[in-house]
């Protein structure tokens, strides 16, 4: 009896590997996935060890092996994707010379500083479309530059979580326009590394990866890996991309589409024809997964964070979505929820600021825990429609958005839609970034000519929440107060902090 034919993609996430395998029409076979830790040895610092994705790679493959769904497959290709701007020095031999140090870490504070005096946060950003922060690999070299000379020297390679786990299979130290933008190294206009860039961060310009598209050929699968894993060697490995690839997989390729994800942190994009830049700087322009196109929006830091945080400390309920059904929508007598800003982790989005601190405002003695945790969701609703109302200012107003968080329960998804005043989608399929590495995958293979009939055949919307008149009103004077409660926070936080 032949076997079944699927692709396996590799999600390095900020606290766990997934690794599923995907059908030729994008259907989910099969899926695993194992946590690894994230450390901080010193403070502002946040570091992975590249062996413990490894590890739980092997742990995620020996699990999919086990599962009867997936015993009579046969995989034709691997697509990696992983989290945005972490960072890993290898060697000649593909071997690790540091840990991955997260977007989390801030260890390059000065030396961002120093690259955005040298060259101006301006001209940085007409070049990247993005901020050069202590979080980007920019300035991570320019630090292991500074304080770690020997290693810096022996690097030969700086890499991608991503595509670090694709040498770690035997394949060749590339990388996507998506993680090499990333970097904010690389010119996005003329889609190549940015030599003024490269040479103020005093990198040796080889020790940066070749560009490829995303559905390229990255190698195959050595014997030593296969082994390993339990599978045949030779498989071809693709480029694939960062974590923005989720947009591929939601079918998020018109302009007027906008896409939402709040996992650890939170994402808001919207889909253009062209580059758009910010005169600001407030928002950042990513290159597309599909060729031709491109992602305008931010991220927050504590979106997933500021829940789990409310689960443990306002609530004490086992999950974060246990917390809502009470609370929205709300009662007509009940008492508006105190205002949350959700700056626990500082922030990017629209405030790109390390030090803001998340606050309530606004708290009566009435309130309950409940009204707290509501209170939490508005802020984290709050923080992701700054951003899309950023994006509608500087370019068409998007028409709807498509969601890659799960509905597991409708009144968190019609806040949502109610805080945006737009309609909110919900794709067929449960895991959209790695659907949008497998369909990356499905087109270098040749199922597929490209990714717009790659996502007309494997993405389909299944639900759709419509904004009710009368509570959008109501948030967007809300909204008005989130705001200002922003303004006026501002010059506490460096106090706070």
């Amino acid at each position: 009896m032949s076997r079944q034919p699927t692709v396996l993609t590799i999600d390095l996430g900020l606290t766990n590997c997934k690794a599923s395998l995907f059908s030729l029409e994008g259907r989910l076979v099969g899926q695993a996935s194992h946590r690894y830790p994230t450390l901080s040895p010193q403070r502002g610092w946040s570091e992975q060890d590249p062996q413990e994705w490894w590890r739980a790679l092997k742990a995620c493959s020996q699990a999919l092996q086990s599962q009867p769904g997936t015993q009579k497959t046969e995989i034709i290709a691997i697509s990696a994707t992983g989290h945005m701007h972490g960072l890993v020095a290898l060697d000649r031999e593909g071997h690790p010379l540091t840990t991955c140090w997260t977007l989390f870490d801030q260890r390059a504070e000065a030396e961002a500083q120093e690259l955005n005096r040298l060259l101006s946060a301006e001209t940085t950003y007409r070049l990247t479309g993005a901020r050069l922060e202590a979080y980007t690999p920019a300035a991570k070299i320019a630090w292991l530059k500074q304080h770690r000379p020997d290693v810096a020297g022996k690097a030969a390679f700086f890499l991608a979580p991503k595509d670090v786990i694709r040498c770690q299979l035997g394949g060749e130290p590339v990388t996507d326009p998506i993680d090499a933008a990333g970097t904010v190294l690389y010119d996005l206009r003329r889609g190549a590394w940015a030599d003024e860039l490269v040479t103020a961060a005093g990198i040796r310009r080889e020790q940066l990866p070749e560009v490829r598209p995303s559905w390229a050929h990255g190698g195959r699968l050595g014997e030593e890996a296969a082994q390993e894993l339990g599978l045949r060697a030779g498989i071809p490995l693709i480029v694939g991309g960062g974590d923005d690839v989720e947009a591929l997989g939601a079918g998020v390729v018109t302009p007027g589409q906008a896409l939402e994800h709040i996992g650890t942190t939170g994402t808001l994009i919207a889909c253009l024809s062209a580059p758009r830049f910010d005169p600001e700087r407030r928002l950042e322009v990513y290159p597309h997964p599909a060729p031709n196109l491109y992602l305008l929006g931010g991220s927050t830091n504590a979106a997933g964070y500021s829940l789990d945080w409310a689960r443990r400390f306002v609530s004490h309920e086992p999950t974060a979505q246990a917390m809502l059904p009470l609370t929205y929508p709300p009662s007509g007598d009940a008492p508006r929820p105190p205002l949350y800003l959700p700056f626990i982790k500082g922030e990017r989005g629209l405030l790109w600021d390390t030090r803001a601190r998340g606050a309530f405002l606004g708290l009566q003695e009435v309130h309950t825990p409940a009204d707290l945790a509501r209170g939490v969701y508005e802020g984290v609703a709050f923080s992701l429609k700054e951003v899309l109302a950023a994006v509608g200012r500087l370019s068409a107003p998007a028409n709807e958005v498509v969601s890659g968080t799960p509905l597991t329960h409708p009144g968190w998804a019609q806040m949502r839609a109610d805080m945006y005043g737009l309609p909110l989608l919900f794709p067929a399929a449960p895991d959209l970034t790695g659907l949008g590495a497998a369909l990356l995958a499905l087109v270098s293979q040749g199922v597929f000519a490209n990714t717009g009939e790659a996502v007309a055949k494997c993405c389909r919307i299944v639900q759709r929440v419509e904004p009710d008149p009368g509570r959008v009103a109501y948030y967007q004077e809300v909204f008005q107060t989130y705001q200002a409660a922003i303004l006026a926070c501002q010059p506490l936080f460096a106090r706070l902090s």
